[in-house]
């Protein structure tokens, strides 16, 4: 995946680099990225059960970064 973009504007936004980097850590996550030109970020996994369990585990950490999140196939 490449979003040429995204290298442009995650290090000059920081809610895009702490977006990158919480989902770049969520165990399953295969890769991720910043949508268009943001402002949303998406990680991809296996397949959608593995989305849900990676995101119910992470909900915490996801509202303590103010984040939300939801996912979808």
């Amino acid at each position: 995946m490449r979003n040429d973009l995204q290298s442009v504007v995650a290090p000059l936004v920081p809610a895009v680099q702490k977006s990158l980097r919480f989902l770049s850590s969520m165990e399953g996550s295969l890769s991720v990225a910043m949508s268009g030109s943001g402002p949303s970020c998406f990680a991809l996994f296996t397949d959608l059960d593995s989305a849900k369990s990676a995101l119910k585990e992470n909900r915490s950490k996801l509202e303590a970064l103010k984040l939300d999140g939801w996912c979808c196939s």
